[in-house]
């Protein structure tokens, strides 16, 4: 899980005391004493202001967001309900099996659309990584380069 390995790279620096979502409490200031101490200089030497901040906003976008799954779903049940029920002509085929196979189809189409939007909260969950990533690199970056690394 993403938030465990973020932490689990990051434990010396912050001694193991630090939860991932108290990742968006860390000042600039306290993100630099930590390095600080961690790469062994002076933290006069890292300002605050060299050090992005996390923010909740960045944290909450990691967190699966049901109500857009649901409400993709919920919009899709009229086409669903209207699909199942068929024609009249297609009910009274049933024997043939045509009805049978289009309810199966519809049911199908359904199925796709909704991994289809499963897919992308995923790939946005992972998306929304990539900022955390970059800021935490930058702060190994900025502490490496003070310290002459």
């Amino acid at each position: 899980m993403f938030e465990e390995d973020i932490m689990k790279q990051n434990q010396d620096i912050f001694f193991g005391g630090q939860t991932f979502q108290g990742l968006a409490d860390l000042s600039g200031q306290d993100i630099g004493k930590a390095f600080a101490q961690y790469y062994d200089f002076d933290p006069q030497d890292a300002p605050g202001s060299m050090y992005g901040e996390i923010t909740p906003e960045m944290l909450k976008a990691l967190k699966y967001d049901p109500t857009g799954i649901q409400a993709a779903g919920q919009s899709m049940l009229p086409q669903l309900l209207q699909g199942m029920e068929g024609s009249q002509a297609q009910k009274m085929i049933t024997g043939s099996g045509a009805f049978q196979r289009q309810q199966q189809g519809v049911k199908d189409v359904y199925g796709q659309s909704m991994a289809n939007v499963i897919g992308q909260e995923r790939s946005r969950m992972t998306q929304a990584r990539t900022p955390i990533r970059d800021i935490m690199s930058q702060w190994h970056e900025a502490a490496q380069s003070i310290k002459g690394y």
